[in-house]
């Protein structure tokens, strides 16, 4: 990529639905490969990093860097400065309690369920169909977080957090993961 402003980085990406088809994740896989510095660049956040950091700040780039889905709910991304770092951060923390909730209800004798707002609600499936439901949420939270913002540093947040939820969708393997759950269920009834 050239020189320029986040505007150019911003235009310049792959656009990021949600979706797990071959196709768009093929796409995005393509284009990103086009930027990667070397052949062994091992993530697609990797080259993201590295292409945001030639147009940001130092102070930006540190933030940026920082910013993984399993820290994202840390107290300095939700007191962040920037709407939609602080606004996801506040989000994904709440998620986490609501699923805590959630696991903790489903736990308990059947009772009547707790139907506040603190609680989760989710279509009924497998825990791979649960997940990308969780993940749905995740996405339309950003999606409205980044609203108004194309081409500053909340929408490159915005587009990491996407680019996050998508190589973990990418990374399901229904077989390993039906796997891990038979020997899971094993272990409880076992243990």
């Amino acid at each position: 990529m050239i020189s320029g402003n986040l505007e150019y980085l911003m235009t310049s990406l792959p656009h990021l639905q949600f979706t797990n088809s071959v196709e768009a994740r093929n796409r995005v896989y393509a284009i990103f490969k086009a930027y990667a510095l070397n052949e062994e660049s091992s993530s697609l956040t990797n080259v993201l990093n590295q292409e945001a950091a030639k147009y940001l700040s130092p102070e930006k780039e540190k933030l940026f860097n920082q910013i993984e889905l399993k820290t994202i709910h840390a107290s300095e991304f939700q007191n962040s400065k920037y709407s939609v770092l602080s606004g996801f951060s506040t989000f994904y923390l709440a998620l986490k309690h609501k699923l805590k909730s959630l696991r903790e209800t489903r736990n308990e004798p059947s009772e009547l369920t707790n139907t506040s707002s603190n609680t989760l609600v989710l279509e009924p499936g497998n825990p791979l169909e649960q997940e990308i439901q969780i993940m749905h949420l995740q996405w339309e939270e950003v999606e409205n977080l980044s609203i108004g913002h194309f081409s500053d540093f909340d929408a490159l947040v915005a587009y990491k957090i996407k680019l996050f939820l998508m190589q973990r969708w990418w990374s399901f393997d229904e077989a390993v993961g039906f796997e891990k759950y038979l020997d899971l269920i094993k272990m409880r009834n076992d243990g």
